[in-house]
């Protein structure tokens, strides 16, 4: 483990359950799947089911802004004290979760998971709004005794916060294997001889911070650049959960554009299922892939570039592929191993209040 690494990690010492302070937890949302869109921040269900095998129990209030509009966070307010009162902490995914618990009066031990970095949180907010809002949570931080989850980094003022923690989210790791490409192709009805770049969306191709625009001039040039070869994208946008692990079997490399993230799950899934990487210098992913051949950061973006990183990284061979699935591992990017970590922050949150 690098200097970096290790500077990050969360603690993870085993917690008695017999001697546990947080049995029961309320995830206070405004993510989560439905049966119109299951895939909808499908990871935070998953990581809570990975926490509930460990003994905790959940409820969710989910605040459904996505389709009800923006109106149902103010109808959400009356309810949360009322509903966090029977749990031992309330666990706040995403920024706007933490100021809709502070405003509904709820007084539990909490936690807060951040999507991305505190810069990036509340970039879907009018820019007054957006303003009021980072102050508001950069405020609340400051108080202490709250526990912290950042996908991608610490920011700097944390760093001495004990309950502030480098902790992304996890990989099921038997949900996504090395696969057959041939195969995967096969079954999706793909060319088994293009050569096919995956750029991954979850809500719609088009979200702003993914760039298809940069996705779609890397093909261009790569298509130039192979003239003898037929090269093609392979978009993984909405897709059931029992398709998507053929969409990884299938791809050449996964090609990830962003202009930020916070720690991309789709890059964790492609190095679980040995699928090479080519990305942007975003959120963690040159932590996550430093010193792995199957896996370029470029850095400052650039058509060119990201061509001679995918030429290097398809290259690169079978047994580089697979290391991308070892280091993920070792990295203890699994989902149970991150679901210790969390279960280890509430034990030590609740300690903090007690």
């Amino acid at each position: 483990m690098s200097a970096a690494r290790d500077r990050h990690a969360a603690p993870d010492a085993p917690v008695d359950p017999d001697a546990a302070r947080v049995r029961r937890v309320l995830v206070l949302t405004n993510g989560w799947p439905t049966a119109e869109h299951p895939e909808y921040a499908v990871f935070s269900r998953r990581q809570m089911d990975d926490l509930k095998a460990l003994g905790i129990d959940y409820d969710v209030e989910f605040v459904n802004a996505r389709d009800r509009g923006k109106a149902e966070y103010l109808r959400r307010l009356p309810h949360l004290a009322r509903r966090a009162r029977d749990v031992d902490l309330v666990h706040c995914f995403h920024g706007l979760s933490l100021l809709l618990a502070t405003m509904g009066g709820v007084r539990k031990p909490m936690v807060t998971s951040y999507l991305n970095a505190l810069e990036n949180e509340f970039l879907d907010l009018p820019a007054p709004l957006r303003v009021a809002a980072d102050a508001v949570s950069r405020r609340l931080l400051r108080r202490g005794r709250m526990g912290l989850i950042f996908k991608d980094r610490l920011p700097d003022w944390l760093r001495d916060d004990p309950l502030a923690r480098y902790i992304p989210n996890g990989v099921t790791l038997d949900g996504f294997v090395p696969g057959d490409r041939a195969a995967a192709r096969a079954a999706l009805g793909l060319p088994q001889d293009a050569l096919l770049l995956l750029f991954v969306s979850s809500k719609n191709i088009d979200r702003p911070q993914k760039r298809h625009d940069r996705f779609c001039e890397v093909l261009a040039a790569m298509q130039a650049r192979h003239p003898q070869r037929a090269v093609q994208a392979l978009a993984l946008v909405s897709e059931p959960a029992e398709r998507v692990k053929q969409f990884y079997h299938a791809a050449d490399v996964h090609v990830m554009t962003s202009d930020f993230e916070g720690s991309p799950n789709s890059v964790k899934e492609a190095m679980a299922s040995a699928l090479p990487v080519v990305a942007t210098n975003v959120g963690n992913v040159r932590l996550m892939t430093e010193g792995l051949a199957a896996a370029r950061v470029v850095a400052p973006f650039s058509v060119e570039g990201f061509c001679d990183a995918i030429d290097a990284v398809t290259a690169a061979g079978r047994p580089a592929e697979l290391a991308l699935r070892d280091s993920l591992m070792a990295q203890g990017l699994d989902a149970e191993t991150v679901a210790r970590k969390v279960r280890r922050l509430y034990e030590d949150v609740a300690a903090a209040r007690a």
